[in-house]
This record gives structure tokens, sequence and C-alpha cells, in this order.
């Protein structure tokens, strides 16, 4: 997200200046080898630690293929046992990098690599590679010796490390493209088949939908259109997900998404966060300046039992059903009628915390068309 680039940046640069002053020290005669190689290899293990804690739904799938592929070359190469230590030692700093690049293409930066044509991609993803192996080559030679003696390494070895440090990444990345693509906390129901019986939960629905997007599409060319819709639900689903949400489908220009019942609280930052990120003036300004226009949104939230089921055989989809999801689209629309940008069911905010009360403005009882009663309503007030 356009906001969230000063942190990259403040981060890079910190890091950048924390492993150069080790090496300021040699030069300067402060500190002695040894001190910048302990110094590097417990930055090496915090990162680490870091990246199991943060990262481990990622990790997971690169450290279980990293073993598939590990004891296969074990089996069909038992030198490799000489080197065990060496090995772990690459792997672990290896890891960090291929996390780093899984973090970058899952931020801001990586919107602009998904963009590129297919070979310049390609070329990215290869350069990653080349410079990840180069880093990791050398901090591991750098490292190691600070663990035991150097043994006599066979070229075998190399070669087999480096393949292996080509293949591990480009299935990892593989694997969490589909996990992505059928959603994290879908993935195991959809390779088990659960999803073939409809199941049925308590759940908070969100429902977006952007707004004039058919005169925007009439004022922008086809490309300029669906590259403005696109970033837009990215900027959306970014902020979803980063506060707990499922982002369950998409709908054109909007999307659909969910929370467990019980993360009222979750699912109101998630809104208050969407609120705030459109009103600043730098997202306005890069949108404006891109694309001639700031997309506008409507949103509707309500809870209750909705049903989840697989759609399709050869292209999988999952929908969702049920009384709550009608109301939630319907409250989507009621913004029309209010002059506003997001409405809440009560019961959405029984559980949120009294915190809210300062933030949410009630609008009252309202009837929603098709459904039965009334339903008291809430909205986001406009000065966050």
């Amino acid at each position: 997200m356009s906001n969230d680039t000063p942190k990259y940046k403040l981060i890079l640069i910190l890091l950048a200046v924390v492993n150069a002053l080790p090496i300021i020290g040699v030069l300067g005669g402060i500190w002695s080898m040894h001190q910048v190689g302990f110094f590097y290899w417990s930055e090496s293990l915090l990162l680490a630690f870091f990246a199991l804690s943060a990262y481990a739904r990622y990790l997971l799938i690169f450290m279980a293929i990293s073993a598939l592929v590990a004891a296969l070359v074990y089996i069909t190469e038992p030198f490799f046992l000489n080197f065990y230590k060496m090995t772990a030692l690459y792997w672990a700093i290896y890891s960090i990098c291929v996390l780093i690049y899984i973090e970058v293409t899952r931020s801001t930066y990586g919107v602009t690599i998904r963009k590129l044509p297919t070979k310049h991609k390609l070329g990215v993803y290869a350069a990653f590679l080349l410079v990840s192996i180069c880093f990791t080559v050398f901090l591991t030679s750098f490292l190691y010796p600070y663990l035991g003696d150097v043994p006599l390494v066979e070229f075998d070895y190399y070669r087999v490390l480096i393949v292996a440090s080509i293949i591990v990444p480009s299935i990892s990345m593989a694997m969490l493209k589909m996990i992505s693509m059928i959603g994290e906390k879908h993935f195991i129901d959809f390779l088990l088949g659960t999803y073939h019986t409809p199941v049925e939960s308590e759940s908070i629905v969100v429902f977006l939908d952007m707004v004039g997007s058919s005169a925007m599409a009439e004022k922008l060319s086809p490309q300029k259109s669906m590259d403005l819709i696109a970033r837009f639900i990215y900027d959306c689903s970014y902020l979803f997900r980063i506060h707990g949400g499922d982002i369950l489908n998409y709908t054109g220009d909007g999307l659909v998404a969910t929370w467990p019942s019980t993360d009222s609280h979750q699912a109101l930052s998630a809104m208050y966060a969407l609120r705030k990120h459109f009103a600043t003036r730098d997202v306005k300004k890069a949108y404006w300046k891109r694309f001639g226009r700031v997309p506008d949104f409507r949103v509707g939230v309500h809870v209750g039992p909705v049903v989840i089921s697989q759609i399709g055989e050869e292209k999988l989809f999952l929908g969702l059903y049920g009384d709550t999801v009608n109301t939630a689209a319907r409250l989507e629309q009621m913004n029309k009628e209010l002059g506003t940008k997001i409405l809440v069911s009560e019961p959405v905010i029984v559980n949120a915390g009294q915190t809210w009360k300062t933030i949410l403005k009630p609008l009252g009882e309202k009837e929603i068309r098709g459904r039965k009663g009334h339903v008291r309503v809430y909205t986001i007030l406009s000065e966050v």
C-alpha cells in the first residue's frame, strides 16, 4: 500500500546501517573479525526466529519441500552427510532471503512486479535467485569457520546445493500461488473436498462495492479502467487481510469478505482503516496522478448464519449463501439512500466493545428490502 512505503524504506535503511556498523568497526580497528562474525551469526538467528514466528505459514510450505528434496538428495548422494552443518547454515540464511522475496511480492512493490510482462517477471525472479544464492554462499563461507573446522568441499556439493536452491523456491512459489487463489483458510478444505457438502457457520459478512465504476469505464480506456479496479481491490483486500479478514470472492469491482462472528472488533477495525486509507492525502494524490480520479466505495456489514459451498469442478468457486449475505448486500445499497459509505447492523457491534460507541453513529431502525422486520444500523463517523 502506498502509505506503507515509507515504513519499508525506513526498515531497509535501518538494516543497512546496522549491518554496515561492524564493517566500519573492523576498518577502524574497534572490532575484531571474530566479533563481526559473532554479530552476523547472532543477527541470522534473530531473523530466523522472527521469520518462524511471523511467517510460519509461508515457511511451512518452503521447509516441507526443502525436507522432501533433502531426503531425496541424502538417499542419492550420501556424502552430503559430511556437510550437514554447512548445509543447515546455508539453508537457514537462504530461507530468510526467500521469505523476504515473498513479503515484497505481497506488498505494494509486488503490484508492480505482477504487472510486468511474463518474461520480465521471470527476469526479476531469476535475478532474485542469483543475488540470493551469491549472498548466501558468501555469508555461509564467512560464518561457517566459527562453527568448526572447514571441510574440504566437493564440487558436487555446490552443484546439488545450487540446483536445490532453484527448485525448492520455485515449487514453493507455485504452491503459494495456488493457495492464494483458493484462500489460505480454505486450501485444506478444498483438498479434502469439505465444500462439496455445504458448510454452515456464524460469520460477519462484508459486502464491498466500488462506486461509479461504470461511469469511470466510459471516461477511461478499458486497460486503464481495469487497472484502476485492480488497484482498488488490492488496497481493500490488503486492509481486510491484515485485520484477519477472509476474502471469499470478488464481484467485478468489489468483494465479499468474512470474519468469525466473535471478531467484531477486527472487522470494524478493517472498516475504519478502509475509510481512513482512502481519505489519506497521499493515497488520493497517488490515484489522481495515475488515473485522474479517486475511487469511492460502499460497504454493508452484517452477522449471522451463512453457508459456504463449492461450485463447479474444473474452475472451482466458493459460494456464500444465506439471509446474512443478502442483508449485507442490501446494507451496501442502502448507503445510496442515506448518503453514507459504510453501514453496520446492530448485531455486529454487540460484542465490539465500548470504544466503538465513540466512532459509530446510530442511524436508527431501517427496513431492509426483501426482509421482514427492521434492522438498527450504524455508520462510521466521517471525521476519521
